[in-house]
Formats: C-alpha cells, structure tokens, sequence
C-alpha cells in the first residue's frame, strides 16, 4: 500500500511539474495508466480484492452519474462570471479528457475504493473517511510546495489549496459512502480536474484576487458536493453510522427494555454483543454495526 501512495504522489508531482501543455498531459495520463494498473494487480493478487468490493459496480448508476456531474459544477459556474478563457479546444480536447478520467480513476481507486474501504474494516464509516480524506491531502502537499515561490500571499494560496483538497476528500468519502458505487467520485473527481484544465484561475489575477477565486471556488464547490451528498443520500435513503450518536432502542420511549432478535448459535461459535447497546456482533468485530461504537474488550 505504502509504495502505490509513493507511486501516485509522483504521479502528482509530474502532473504539475512536467507543464501546461497537450504531449505532457499526455504523458502524465499514460502514468496513471501505469498506476491503475498496478494498483489492480495489487488489489487483486496481494490482497484478493474483488472489483466489486473496490466500488466498480453498476448500483445506483443514475444515482452516480448526476450526483458525480452535480458535486463537480460549483467551479464551472464561475468561469462565465471571471471571464476565464479555455485553455484547449479542438481536437487537442481529447488528451485533458483522456488525462483527467486516469487521474480520476487512479486517485479514486486507491483512495476511496482500496483505502476507505481497507480502514472500515477497523474504523467505522466517519473515522474512514477522515482519514482517507487525510491520506488524500497529504498526497498534494509535495505538488503544492513546489508551486511555492515565497511570500505570505503565496503561502495563503498553498494552505487554501491544501483545505480545498481536505473538505473535497471528505465530501467524496462521504458521497462514495452513500451511493457505494465508485463510479460517482471518479466522474466527480474527473470532472473537477478536467475544468480546472480547461478554465484555469486567470493569470491576469493579481494574488489578493486570485485568492478570492479559490475561496469563492471552495464556496461553491463545496455547495454543490455537499448538494450532491444530501440529494444522493435522499435518493437512497443510506443509513451513516456516526459513532458519537446511538439510535433509540425500541421501546425506549415508554421505559420498556429493548427487545433484539436473536439468532441461533452455530456449533463452535461463541456469541459476542455489543457493551453498549446489546446487539449481538461478530466475534472479530472492533465496531458496532447497529449503534457505531467501539467495542471494549
């Protein structure tokens, strides 16, 4: 695990380093293909992985495609208001299209797919996806200390950057948690880098304007994910485990004692219940799937 998240920080650093133009974002995108690749092979021969359970599954597909188009439109929705120039057009359209669905592949395969779904067999729902969206963060730190020319102005760009990728790593977790179809932050993910190719923050913009933009983009992206998330999660009706609440138990209201089905005991299985709200577990489970807490030894 410790040498794809090498793998996919350089990939990163060459996304932004090699340049601006069509040959390297070709190159950059035949690297993430490198990089899928191996993470598959990865996924599949070391860990025994099935697709399905990295999130490549057809549930929920309308579901995925309009939330993932939905999270992605709070940047596009400034370019006519800033005026922004395309910076592609034509048949060079094809090499940002090809680059930025690699990149939103890769980085969503390993991070939400392998690595959120990896930390929720330890953590519950909420844990993991913090983490996974720390993980992701770390990752484009290298990317965005090279950017760095010195000064404060430039530094605020960098952390800002930085809280961008944070907040849009968590709302991904959470969206890919509540559709469980992967395919909704790839497009997402893709999406977003494909616009910030195509319509990048004006040049023209001195650096108190163009750390306007990023704010008012993080505004506005972060109104459409958090949109996408609420209307995905409407759609279908996902429960979240949040560790820190316990549902009611049934008869609670009136004083009863709660009343859980049990389920009979196999031959040479010890039952275990939960310490907290008495629902009967696995016997390797760290987490409570009814009420999120954990479980004391």
């Amino acid at each position: 695990m410790a040498q794809i998240y090498a793998i996919l920080i350089l990939s990163i650093i060459a996304f932004h380093v090699l340049g601006k133009e069509a040959a390297p974002y070709l190159l950059t995108g035949v690297f993430y293909v490198v990089d899928f690749l191996v993470l598959m092979l990865f996924a599949s021969f070391v860990h025994r992985t099935p697709l399905r359970d990295l999130g490549f599954t057809s549930k929920n597909w309308a579901v995925a495609l309009a939330s993932g188009l939905l999270a992605s439109a709070g940047y596009i929705v400034l370019v006519p208001f800033f005026q922004v120039p395309a910076a592609f057009s034509g048949v060079e359209l094809w090499i940002p299209l090809f680059t930025c669905f690699m990149i939103g592949l890769t980085e969503e395969g390993f991070f939400r797919g392998y690595i959120q779904g990896r930390l929720k067999q330890a953590h519950d729902s909420v844990t993991a996806i913090a983490l996974t969206a720390l993980l992701f963060s770390a990752a484009h730190i290298p990317k965005y200390l090279l950017s760095y020319q010195g000064g404060l102005y430039a530094g605020a760009l960098v952390v800002e950057a930085l809280r961008s990728v944070l907040i849009i790593g968590v709302l991904l977790g959470f969206l890919y948690e509540i559709v469980g179809n992967l395919w909704c932050v790839i497009l997402a993910h893709a999406t977003w880098d494909l616009y910030l190719i195509l319509f990048p923050p004006p040049q023209s913009l001195d650096l108190t304007s163009l750390l306007g933009f990023l704010l008012l983009s993080t505004v506005t992206t972060g109104g459409t994910m958090g949109a996408s998330v609420a209307w995905a999660l409407q759609r279908t009706r996902t429960p979240l485990t949040i560790p820190w609440r316990e549902p009611p138990r049934a008869g609670a209201l009136h004083g009863e004692p709660a009343k859980r089905p049990q389920t009979p005991a196999r031959p040479g299985v010890t039952r275990r219940h939960c310490t907290h709200c008495g629902a009967e577990i696995p016997p390797d489970a760290v987490f409570c799937g009814t009420c999120g807490k954990r479980i004391q030894p």
